[in-house]
């Protein structure tokens, strides 16, 4: 099915980007975009003195287009 393959296709893309550190925009659906959690055992003020030991996880995170109302309603 050629839909399956495009989504598919996108998908592969996607990860792609936000491995590579980028936001990925779809239009009016929204941004996709990568986080890191640290350790919370040390913040650091000084970005040269943060060190990879420090990040606990990273998230995928989805920020939805809020440009446009969804017409139609909802129950």
């Amino acid at each position: 099915d050629v839909v399956v393959g495009v989504m598919t296709k996108m998908v592969d893309c996607i990860n792609e980007l936000l491995a590579q550190g980028y936001k990925v925009k779809l239009g009016e659906l929204g941004t996709f975009y990568n986080s890191i959690r640290n350790d919370g055992k040390k913040a650091v003020s000084d970005p040269t003195k943060f060190d990879v030991a420090q990040i606990a996880g990273v998230n995928l995170r989805f920020l939805p287009f809020s440009g446009k109302k969804l017409g139609g309603k909802f129950n």
